[in-house]
């Protein structure tokens, strides 16, 4: 297989009622009968948003006028290595229609995932369920009710990714937080995580976010101790086979690994391409990668500034968070450089 990726565009683009579109890859093309996201690959010479807009004219008619970056992916199949770039088109003229005689279709996005998709838009379809900021909280104080209104505060200014972060109390200390801070959450429709105590957000239905030791440890194999191996298996999800994702690898060809048993998010803090590699390995939704910028709060640990960050994140086969250093001043420098967005404490937290 060439190690150079073949650069495919994808258009994100939605009706009135917010459906996406799709496309029915065609017979006698790899992977035909599937569905995804229009587009196609890039030529020589041409910038991302002009091959975007030079295939979504060839294939559907339409002109685009406007269309900021989704997320970028990288997807190994057995004879070919694609890198999707998908770029939510916001205007565009034109009725899209199959030029190509591809079938197409209008799909809600909670429908997405009873369309039989390529395995490299499948990364594609949790990018559009996640919101661009990914707020993740301090170590809670000793006084609860001042972290309670500040949460609710976070939650309150439009944030809906947040990661309950605390590195010094185990599931019973850390539960009656976690209860209110999940009660205050479903009540704004916004999607909780627990860092780091899968029992407890098993138990809440909360999200799980995997430090990188947790992550290295559940790529290895299930843990000795039976509480901890029945909560990995609960997270991670399973193949057609009863096993449940391991350091074996991950399907490439087109097959779904059944529904996990917890429910929410699962991610994962990485911070090199082999961590990175191990979330996707193990079925994780998303990842952040950092130390992006030089932070206070880690200060001996080496940034990658932004273009070792591009670099890593050309590898992901999984959407990924830039973390360290950010602030919402670097949401485009983010999404320019192959983030779904930023991911950040102090940026978000409520003083």
């Amino acid at each position: 297989m060439n190690d150079a990726p073949l650069h495919v565009l994808a258009g994100i683009l939605r009706d009135a009622s917010g459906r996406v579109l799709l496309a029915q890859r065609p017979a006698g093309k790899h992977l035909a009968g599937t569905w995804e996201f229009p587009g196609g690959k890039r030529e020589a010479g041409e910038s991302s948003l002009q091959a975007l807009a030079r295939e979504l004219l060839e294939e559907l008619g339409i002109e685009i006028h406007d269309a900021q970056p989704l997320a970028a992916i990288t997807h190994a199949y057995p004879a070919l290595h694609v890198r999707l770039d998908a770029w939510q088109v916001t205007r565009w003229t034109g009725e899209p229609q199959g030029l190509d005689g591809q079938s197409l279709a209008w799909v809600p996005v909670a429908e997405l995932d009873d369309w039989p998709m390529p395995p490299a838009d499948r990364p594609i379809v949790a990018a559009l369920r996640l919101p661009s900021r990914y707020a993740i909280t301090p170590e809670p104080s000793v006084d609860t009710a001042v972290f309670l209104r500040r949460f609710e505060v976070l939650i309150s200014r439009g944030v809906r990714l947040v990661q309950l972060r605390s590195k010094s109390a185990g599931d019973d200390a850390l539960r009656p937080l976690a209860v209110r801070c999940a009660a205050i959450a479903e009540r704004h429709a916004a999607d909780l995580l627990i860092n780091g105590q899968p029992s407890l957000a098993l138990e809440l239905g909360c999200g799980l976010h995997l430090p990188a030791s947790m992550l290295r440890d559940w790529a290895v194999g299930a843990p000795d101790d039976p509480e901890s191996a029945l909560a990995r298996e609960a997270w991670l999800p399973r193949r057609a086979s009863g096993s449940s994702a391991s350091a074996a690898g991950h399907e490439t060809d087109g097959n779904r690994s059944t529904p996990r048993q917890a429910r929410g998010w699962l991610a994962a803090s990485c911070h090199d391409a082999e961590e990175l590699a191990m979330a996707a390995r193990i079925g994780c939704d998303f990842a952040t990668l950092s130390p992006v910028l030089p932070t206070s709060t880690h200060p001996d640990s080496v940034a990658l500034d932004w273009r070792g960050f591009a670099e890593l994140a050309a590898q992901a086969s999984i959407p990924v968070y830039a973390l360290g250093g950010m602030s919402p001043r670097h949401d485009a420098d983010a999404r320019r450089h192959g983030a779904r967005g930023i991911a950040a404490i102090r940026a978000f937290w409520p003083d």
